[in-house]
């Protein structure tokens, strides 16, 4: 028997703020703009590649899935800890 897993947060995540949150525990700093949002949009209509790339795609929340959110917030502890450690 096949098994298909697909990935999944109980709710949406907003994949800005979820790179934002990683650049964060990493120590970056990552600036976000809107500036090119129109011609984004532009090229989602026009073309399937760029739809690909900048368009949306979510899963119907009632697929199985897991809890990835609670994988990068392991992660995300994880690599605090690694930090206090060396600066002790």
């Amino acid at each position: 028997m096949e098994w298909v897993f697909f990935p999944q947060n109980k709710e949406y995540v907003n994949t800005t703020e979820l790179v934002q949150l990683i650049a964060k525990v990493h120590g970056k700093d990552l600036k976000v703009t809107r500036v090119f949002n129109p011609l984004v949009k532009l090229g989602i209509k026009v073309s399937e590649t760029f739809n690909k790339v900048f368009g949306s795609f979510v899963y119907d929340k009632k697929m199985p899935g897991g809890l990835v959110r609670n994988l990068i917030m392991r992660l995300v502890r994880s690599k605090n800890l690694l930090n206090e450690q060396r600066n002790d």
